[in-house]
């Protein structure tokens, strides 16, 4: 099921793993010296799109104001 401007539950990060990358973007998330865009960049199926809902989500529940962009090919 698709959502328009959200996330699916089922996508985002299982608990405990990619804890090093979380980490990394929460520090970015928390320092305002750092640039304006965090950027996701690697081959296909490396998990920036789950690392991408996990971090949207997050911000979401915590009422930050963020933006996220997903391209899907379909």
């Amino acid at each position: 099921m698709r959502h328009y401007g959200g996330w699916q539950d089922a996508r985002r990060c299982l608990p405990g793993t990619r804890a090093r990358y979380l980490a990394r973007i929460d520090d970015w998330i928390c320092d305002l010296n750092q640039p304006s865009v965090f950027w996701l960049n690697g081959v296909a199926g490396v998990g920036k799109s789950t690392i991408a809902t996990e971090v949207a989500a997050r911000l979401h529940a915590q009422g930050a104001i963020y933006s996220c962009f997903f391209f899907d090919r379909g």
